[in-house]
């Protein structure tokens, strides 16, 4: 128990060093792809899936880096058969999809609630914010036009239980 407690604290150590100093902010971009290049962490690395088309998915993608995870990320074509294999059920989906220690993290879900799943290591399938909220990570250039909205994050199992992870 004593080393859950040590790792969560270089853990929260590590995200606001990277917070306030900006270090591992990296806003290049690969020429292949399009997305931002990843920065090496001592954070794991999360593996997302996103629609070509989606600033706001490239968007998360920046916010993951700049708060200290590596991302590898990956444009698909069929969105829908990534969340399906995963087990993303419909009324959970959002646009982007990722994986991280074999949790599935769906949507726009925040580094906060991510560190929290990784430090608590709950018997459930995944994270997702449903739809796209506004003012989530990732969305925060939309609020223009999508005005700012409390939202929950849920966590999910495979068998279809659902709770609420985090409230914002």
């Amino acid at each position: 128990m004593k080393w859950i407690r040590v790792s969560f604290y270089i853990t929260f150590v590590i995200l606001i060093a990277g917070f306030l100093t900006g270090c591992t902010k990296n806003s290049s971009e690969t020429a292949a792809s399009g997305l931002p290049e990843t920065a090496a962490g001592d954070l794991p690395e999360v593996v997302v899936y996103l629609p070509a088309t989606c600033q706001c998915c490239y968007d998360w993608v920046t916010y993951l880096q700049e708060n200290g995870f590596p991302v590898s990320a990956t444009n698909e074509k069929d969105m829908a058969a990534i969340k399906t294999k995963l087990g993303v059920d419909l009324s959970l989906r959002s646009n982007h999809t990722a994986v991280v220690e074999g949790y599935v993290i769906e949507g726009h879900v925040s580094v906060e609630d991510i560190v929290r799943l990784l430090q608590e290591r709950p018997a459930i399938t995944g994270l997702a914010v449903p739809g796209m909220p506004g003012g989530t990570p990732g969305m925060e250039r939309m609020l223009s036009k999508i005005p700012y909205a409390p939202y929950d994050v849920i966590a999910f199992t495979e068998s279809g239980r659902r709770y609420t992870f985090s409230q914002h």
